[in-house]
């Protein structure tokens, strides 16, 4: 029997209902997607970042439980989790530049079916994941370039920072918890177009 059903029969308020989905590759070397779902009514927020790590429907880890906080605090009743990089791997620096110059065709459906669907999209792909994106974008990758282009003005972020090393290597700040931050969840990101270095992130 449909839950809700028995509940409104009971005269009970509708059931609290709380989804995750996951998308993994065969092996489950790769992640695709992750979605957390508390209101089917509310607005989509989707997290576009580096890589994956381990959090799944199940598990979950202190970047993901951070989002969903921001998210609920902000109105949105889901969370879509997609990456520039889909190997899973929890520590960022072991990626190895071979890994992150690969083009997934399949990632990057799972990426533009995630953008569709969101209001808006926390652009936050940190130093590593640019580096996948200039490596497609340099690359006349199409489909990326064409994602990167159709979605723009539902990007959203915190910060746009030029490298240390230089080279004209800008990127958008990874949103992992930090201890010695205060998390960001607490504040609110800008537009990306309202960044006048924006286009930098695009090669433009």
């Amino acid at each position: 029997m449909n839950y809700s059903i028995l509940s409104n029969r009971m005269k009970l308020p509708e059931p609290e209902i709380s989804v995750s989905e996951v998308i993994f590759d065969k092996k489950k070397e790769k992640r695709y997607l992750l979605e957390k779902r508390w209101d089917k009514d509310g607005e989509v927020l989707c997290a576009f970042m580096m890589n994956p790590s381990h959090a799944s429907h199940i598990l979950s880890d202190r970047t993901v439980d951070q989002l969903v906080k921001y998210a609920e605090n902000n109105g949105y009743g889901s969370l879509i989790v997609v990456n520039a990089i889909s190997f899973i791997e929890p520590q960022s620096n072991n990626l190895k530049n071979s890994t992150i110059h690969t083009f997934d065709p399949i990632n990057w459906s799972f990426i533009e079916k995630a953008f569709i669907k969101s209001d808006h999209i926390l652009f936050a792909t940190g130093y590593k994941g640019q580096q996948a994106l200039y490596k497609f974008i340099d690359s006349k990758n199409s489909q990326v370039i064409n994602i990167l282009k159709k979605y723009r003005k539902k990007f959203y972020c915190y910060d746009i920072k030029l490298s240390a090393r230089g080279h004209n290597f800008y990127y958008t700040p990874h949103l992992r918890p930090q201890f010695h931050k205060k998390p960001y969840y607490k504040k609110n990101p800008k537009p990306l177009l309202n960044f006048p270095n924006y286009k930098k992130i695009f090669r433009e």
